[in-house]
């Protein structure tokens, strides 16, 4: 069962094959929140195509409308699929973007809670691939084996840099998070206080 939550995993983490470029998005800026949903519905459209599947997008609601300095938030909760994408103060560009996928616990090989393991297992590479910024979905789909290999090679951990993104790839135990995160905003001091 392990062998199969980490094939699971690295399957997973394999949609992250960035290859910056393309209309609406920008190695040099980030990528914007609706390329991001249109590339997530061609995502699952490849994925189908691909992987004779029958995916329908879910909804990525908006948790946080960004009033009181707080950043505009879109999030997907789910039992073994959870996604938070954090916007910039204009609610366009993804500063952050975290998919979270949870094997749950009685998860076996063939029963109902492998079986959705799986479904969100694919909804996660989906994901992964709109992050991506190139126009053809075979290319973002790149971004599995990268992912998949780089884990494989790191124990359950990978990092790259990925246009203005830092990738960051961890597996413990039965959860893989893949964290997308702006170079920029990781590097800028935290403000200090005079005194």
């Amino acid at each position: 069962m392990l062998l199969r939550i980490r094939a699971a995993a690295l399957l997973l983490t394999g949609l992250l094959v960035l290859a910056w470029g393309g209309a609406g998005a920008s190695s040099l800026s980030g990528q914007g929140y609706a390329l991001f949903t249109k590339y997530y519905k061609e995502d699952i459209a490849f994925i189908n195509d691909n992987a004779n599947r029958h995916l329908i997008p879910l909804s990525i609601a908006k948790t946080s409308s960004g009033q009181d300095g707080k950043p505009v938030v879109y999030s997907l909760m789910g039992d073994t699929l959870n996604v938070t994408l954090t916007m910039d103060a204009t609610g366009s560009l993804i500063e952050s973007c975290v998919i979270t996928l949870t094997a749950p616990s009685g998860m076996e090989y063939g029963n109902s809670l492998y079986n959705d393991f799986a479904i969100s297992g694919y909804q996660s590479y989906a994901l992964l691939m709109a992050m991506h910024t190139h126009p053809d979905p075979a290319r973002r789909y790149g971004l599995v084996t990268d992912v998949v290999e780089g884990m494989a090679a790191g124990n359950g951990s990978y990092q790259r840099q990925l246009g203005v993104y830092t990738l960051t790839c961890t597996r413990q135990n039965n959860v893989a998070e893949l964290r997308f995160e702006i170079k920029a905003l990781q590097e800028t001091p935290a403000p200090q206080e005079p005194g």
